[in-house]
């Protein structure tokens, strides 16, 4: 039985012309070869970063994201700066369209670009921008020179075992503070920390003093002392940097650490903590003096005393 309205050759033609047509290739000396390089590539993202170049505690670049970025010392801050030279707003980074611009939020000590104290100044490409005690070098960079810069200054900086400053970059920072708190007359404490050596097996010793050193740390920052600047002297040695510092407060701190270190090692395996302490500018007249006399005052604490003559 034929049906109505049905035709064959029809439905033939329909599906015949639902099919793809065979495509061809254009002859050779109509073809264009496209290589990576003919493609358009965009420019890459440039950010403005400031890196840090002085200021105790500031260890990484700092990348400005917000169209309104505040530093200073005050709690919720967009770049909250560890100086007691800052004031509580101290200025401000602003972003537009063309350029950065720093604003100065009447603060106390000023703002300063390129040692220019400024109210108003746009911000360019290798500026120094000055906050209190703080100097950050201004950088617009891509995500891939940054990253490449941070990590060069980290390990510049850096002591692999415990992530705490080196001794070079102590040595420097001392230099540094010694010269400020004589320019701005105010006392410095420096202390170096040793942890009586021990016996044990060669393959875990350097393990053992990273993980004391580490911890010994973790208990000198849980002391509130926000201008701090800690890093590694040697292999069984902190150095400490107490900014601000007067000599009671310092040696109240030596006494608390020593205490608490004692606490958290425990009598199974007892540990001495040793402390030299030296004071700026009471005990020494330079970086040089201070550390010197910080390392004579350690030596007599590991150096027991003499027996009494009968």
């Amino acid at each position: 039985m034929a049906l109505i309205g049905y035709d064959p050759r029809k439905q033939a033609d329909a599906a015949a012309a639902r099919r793809p047509t065979k495509l061809t290739a254009p002859p050779l000396e109509q073809t264009v070869m496209i290589t990576r390089s003919d493609v358009p590539k965009a420019p890459p993202v440039r950010a403005l970063w400031l890196i840090p170049l002085v200021g105790g505690g500031l260890s990484r670049a700092f990348i400005i994201r917000e169209a309104e970025t505040v530093l200073g010392r005050q709690m919720g801050a967009g770049l909250r700066l560890w100086d007691s030279k800052v004031s509580r707003q101290h200025c401000k980074i602003l972003l537009t369209e063309h350029a950065a611009v720093v604003v100065d939020l009447d603060s106390s000590n000023g703002t300063f670009v390129n040692d220019e104290q400024v109210e108003r100044a746009e911000l360019k490409d290798g500026d120094l921008l000055r906050v209190g005690d703080t100097v950050f070098r201004i950088r617009y960079m891509d995500f891939g020179e940054q990253t490449a810069s941070d990590d060069a200054y980290w390990l510049a900086t850096r002591d692999p075992g415990t992530e705490l400053y080196n001794r070079q970059y102590m040595l420097e920072a001392l230099q540094r503070e010694c010269a400020r708190a004589a320019h701005h007359d105010y006392p410095l404490a420096l202390l170096l920390l040793g942890v009586e050596p021990h016996e044990a097996p060669q393959s875990s010793r350097l393990a053992t003093l990273d993980k004391e050193a580490r911890a010994l740390a973790a208990l000198l920052r849980q002391q509130g002392n926000e201008d701090l600047i800690l890093g590694r002297y040697s292999t069984a040695e902190l150095i400490a940097i107490l900014p601000m510092t007067a000599p009671h407060a310092a040696q109240s701190l030596a006494d608390k650490v020593q205490a608490d270190f004692q606490a958290v090692t425990g009598d199974a395996a007892p540990r001495r903590l040793v402390v030299g302490l030296a004071h700026f500018p009471d005990q020494a007249d330079s970086a040089e003096q201070l550390l010197e006399r910080a390392e004579i005052v350690l030596y007599q604490a590991r150096t027991p005393a003499p027996p009494e003559a009968g």
